[in-house]
């Protein structure tokens, strides 16, 4: 449990001077989620008091609405009761803390197997971690021995080395963007002095924001935030399939005790958002951002199947996209005009708020993981150089080998596989020509597998036309058109085919940040979910694609055929 709900001191088997039983129905589904069915049923079953008290609040009724769906035919079977060996449903923890807490508790279960299998191999291993302590504080105790082993890192005495891959490395809560608790190396604030400013990871949806959340984890075991409601599908998916359970959390500090059970400590430094695209549910403030950019053609693509499936990575069939042709198209078209008003937005209000913010393509994120991640990194640390405890944690979150750079395969770096190229005849009958096999088939892969007809692409290079910015910049020269300002216009830049990492519309350099001048006042930070979104109120195309794709499936008891992932 995390230390906030275990056993008070003085009381005997209380929570905090609360009994067990009397726990409200939330808090208590929180113990429950650490438990699984049998232990968890089975040790309420064991006392009777608890069993008449606890149990009932639990009952799965008859002619109740809870539906499961089978498991055939590749998870879309019909929906049924569920099926549990004793009659009662536990509710998913949607506490970030709780969630934290039982990620924190897997991982040293699993450290603990391998520990195992080494020791039975005749190998000598250390302990998986130290007894006597909460997840919590062997998170901040093994983040401090990483500090220290920077600490001599700097001063000589070899390279920093640590003891875990990063999926067996223990996360915590990190506000006030990434300031750790000891100074691994002189120089830590860097010139810049921004790093006690939370983030704002601004993307269109389907741009590898998840990708991006995960490497920062990765090289600073701190937990990003979201704003999307932690209640929704896919929200939950993110917290309890993918691990990022700072889903829902926007504080950059710990909440105050309210009407909860008890305070939460969840805070994080930096915070994932779709706005103005669409709204999250809390609103927030923050003077530097990351802007986060993918050609639209795949985040498009990507868009669909995402309504369509109401998943992060399931794909539709080659069926569907015919039977939708009509639909398909005029949701490429609009979205191109929302892909494109977006980044207007989000670059004007950084330009005219006067905030930092670092551009970066997720296209260099694929081709060149290393160099960007870095460039990345020192603009979220506030730091003209990486020192060398954090070019250590970079080369541990990649899985590098010594040295800078090297090619990285980001599907093994994320929370989950991209979509699957698999699927499409023409994506499967046609050869690629000697351009396109330089260039990785998951840059465009929209393209490649024909998604867009030529009339199609045609429309949406004239939606994106018809939503650029004209005129003249504040250096007096023309606006480049936005899609050749990143490099994915098909007509002029004959993209995917020429593309190349750190190359943008005439820019030697894809990963692009604006600071502001040292001592140049900010003129007021960026407001999040404040106003009114870019999206018409009526648009067929945002969330009102749940209600069609319901329409269509009969509710999602039908869903819509997807094809095998390779």
């Amino acid at each position: 449990m995390p230390p906030h709900q275990g056993a008070g001191r003085g009381n005997e088997g209380g929570l905090g001077g609360v009994t067990f039983d009397s726990l409200p129905r939330y808090p208590l589904c929180y113990v429950l989620g650490f438990l699984a069915e049998c232990d968890g049923t089975s040790s309420l079953l064991t006392c009777r008091r608890l069993a008449h008290r606890t149990l009932p609040v639990f009952a799965v009724r008859s002619g109740g609405t809870l539906r499961v769906r089978s498991a055939g035919n590749g998870g879309g079977g019909a929906w049924r009761p569920p099926r549990t060996r004793h009659r009662f449903q536990g509710f998913p923890a949607q506490d970030p803390d709780v969630l934290l807490a039982r990620l924190n508790t897997r991982r040293l279960r699993q450290r603990m197997a391998r520990l195992k299998r080494r020791a039975e191999g005749g190998s000598a291993v250390p302990s998986a971690y130290a007894s006597g302590h909460s997840t919590e504080v062997l998170a901040e105790l093994e983040w401090e021995n990483a500090l220290r082993l920077g600490q001599g890192a700097c001063e000589g005495e070899g390279g920093a080395s640590f003891p875990w891959p990063t999926d067996l490395e223990l996360l915590f809560w990190g506000g006030g963007g990434f300031q750790p608790p000891l100074e691994p190396c002189a120089g830590w604030e860097g010139s810049s002095g921004r790093s006690s400013d939370p983030i704002i990871l601004a993307s269109y949806p389907r741009s590898g924001n998840t990708l991006l959340r995960n490497l920062f984890e990765r090289a600073l075991l701190r937990v990003t935030g979201s704003d999307t409601r932690p209640d929704r599908t896919l929200s939950r998916a993110l917290a309890l399939r993918h691990n990022l359970v700072g889903e829902g959390v926007v504080r950059t500090g710990p909440a105050e005790p309210a009407k909860a059970f008890a305070p939460s400590s969840a805070a994080v430094g930096m915070v994932k958002t779709h706005y103005p695209e669409r709204k999250g549910y809390l609103p927030f403030v923050s003077s530097r951002v990351i802007l986060l950019v993918r050609n639209p053609w795949d985040a498009i693509d990507s868009y669909w199947n995402l309504c369509l499936t109401n998943t992060h990575t399931e794909t539709v069939a080659e069926e569907v996209y015919r039977r939708y042709a009509d639909k398909f198209r005029d949701l490429a078209v609009s979205e191109m005009k929302t892909w494109t008003r977006f980044h207007h937005w989000w670059l004007e209000q950084c330009r005219d708020q006067g905030v930092d913010v670092c551009t970066v393509r997720y296209e260099d994120l694929v081709l060149d993981c290393g160099r960007t991640f870095r460039q990345v990194m020192r603009f979220a640390l506030g730091v003209d150089e990486l020192s060398e405890f954090w070019e250590a944690r970079v080369r541990h979150a990649l899985n590098e080998g010594a040295g800078e750079g090297g090619d990285q395969d980001t599907a093994c770096l994320g929370s989950y596989r991209p979509r699957s190229d698999g699927g499409g005849d023409a994506h499967r009958s046609a050869r690629p020509s000697p351009e396109q096999a330089a260039v990785p088939p998951s840059i465009g892969k929209a393209i490649r597998k024909g998604r867009y007809s030529g009339e199609t692409l045609s429309l949406m290079h004239d939606a994106a036309a018809s939503s650029d910015r004209t005129g003249r910049g504040d250096d007096g020269e023309m606006m480049v058109p936005l899609l050749q300002r990143f490099g994915y216009d098909i007509f002029k830049q004959d993209f995917p085919k020429t593309f190349a990492p750190g190359m943008s519309g005439g820019s030697t350099n894809g990963t692009k940040v604006v600071l502001r001048q040292k001592g140049e006042p900010l003129v007021r930070p960026i407001k999040v979910n404040a106003g009114a979104t870019i999206r018409p109120s009526d648009d067929p195309f945002g969330r009102a694609m749940t209600a069609w794709r319901k329409g269509e499936t009969a509710g999602d008891t039908a869903p819509f055929p997807t094809v095998a992932r390779t």
